[in-house]
C-alpha cells in the first residue's frame, strides 16, 4: 500500500508514521513464517512420539511404523503447503491495513480530536512489544507520542488488569482504544460480506462480551467515537447474524441488548462456518 492510496490526510508526521509502521510489519514476515512450520512440526512430533511408542510396546511393526512414519510426512509436507501463505506480502498488506491504518482512518475520519500526532500514534500503536519498540518510536517521533503507544502496550501487557488499567489511561490512549474496537467490527462485517453463498458467519459471544466491556469503559471520552462504535457494532452485529445490539439507555450509558435475530445453528455439509476476524488478523 502507498501512503497517497490510505486515505489518510497528506501530513509529513502522520506520512512518516505510515512508512514507519509498514515497514516494522513488514519486518514480521520471517517470524510469521516461523510461527506456521513450529505448529506445524510440533503436530507433526506428537503424532510421531505416539507412533514410537506404539512400536515400543508391541503395537505396532516396524513395517507398520515406516508406513505410518511416511504418511505423517507427506501430511506434514502438504501442511505446509496449505498453512504458509502463497502470498505472503499479500498477508504482511492485510496485517499493516488492520491493525495500522484501520485505525488511524477511524481517528482521522471520526473522532473528535483528529490531529496529525495522534493519527500517528494509531498508525504505530501496534509497532510495539516492548519497551525497546516503544525507545525506539519516542526516538523518531517524540516523548509524547510515544507515551501513548506505552499506554495500549501497558494495558494490553496484563490481562487480568484490563478494565483497571484501560480507565486509567489518558483520554488520547482511550481514542486510540475506540478506533482499534470500531476498525475490529468494520473488517469482520466486510469479512462476512465475501464469503460464499451458503457459508455463515458469526460473531462469538465472548469476543461480544469483551468489545461491550472496553467500549463501556471507554465510553463518553469522545462523543463521535461512541457514536461510530455504537454504529459500527451494530452493522458488523446483523451483518454476522450476532443476537445482540448495543443501545444507549435514557442515562446514556450502553446496554448489550438481545435481539430477535435468530443465530444460525445448522451447518450446510460440506460448508465450513466463518468466525470473527477471517478477514485478517
Amino acid at each position: 500500500m502507498r501512503f497517497e492510496d490510505s486515505g489518510l490526510k497528506d501530513d509529513m508526521l502522520v506520512e512518516s508514521a505510515f512508512n514507519y509502521a509498514q515497514s516494522y510489519t513488514q519486518s514480521l514476515g520471517k517470524e510469521m513464517l516461523l510461527g506456521y512450520k513450529q505448529l506445524i512440526d510440533m503436530d507433526y512430533q506428537d503424532e510421531l512420539d505416539m507412533l514410537e511408542e506404539d512400536l515400543e510396546d508391541g503395537i505396532i511393526t516396524h513395517e507398520v511404523y515406516d508406513q505410518e512414519k511416511s504418511i505423517l510426512e507427506i501430511m506434514r509436507a502438504e501442511d505446509m503447503k496449505e498453512m504458509i501463505p502463497s502470498d505472503l506480502d499479500g498477508e504482511i498488506n492485510r496485517l499493516f491495513r488492520n491493525n495500522c491504518v484501520g485505525p488511524a482512518l477511524e481517528i482521522q475520519n471520526y473522532s473528535e480530536k483528529s490531529s496529525p500526532a495522534l493519527i500517528a500514534a494509531a498508525l504505530l500503536s501496534s509497532c510495539v512489544r516492548d519497551p525497546i519498540d516503544c525507545k525506539k518510536i519516542e526516538e523518531a517521533f517524540g516523548s509524547n507520542i510515544a507515551a501513548l503507544v506505552a499506554e495500549k502496550l501497558h494495558v494490553e501487557a496484563y490481562p487480568a488488569r484490563r478494565e483497571e488499567n484501560i480507565t486509567a489511561i489518558s483520554p488520547d490512549a482511550k481514542r486510540i482504544f475506540m478506533a482499534h474496537l470500531a476498525n475490529d467490527f468494520r473488517e469482520a462485517a466486510g469479512a462476512a460480506k465475501k464469503h460464499r453463498p451458503g457459508e455463515k458467519a458469526f460473531l462469538p459471544s465472548d469476543l461480544v462480551n469483551g468489545a461491550f466491556t472496553d467500549a463501556s469503559l471507554l465510553w463518553g471520552n469522545d462523543k463521535k467515537l461512541d457514536g461510530r462504535v455504537v454504529s459500527i457494532f451494530n452493522q458488523a452485529a446483523q451483518t454476522l447474524s450476532s443476537a445482540f445490539r448495543i443501545e444507549v439507555d435514557e442515562k446514556n450509558a450502553l446496554e448489550l441488548v438481545r435481539t430477535t435475530q435468530k443465530i444460525p445453528t445448522k451447518k450446510k455439509p460440506g460448508k465450513k462456518p466463518g468466525h470473527f476476524g477471517d478477514d485478517g488478523f
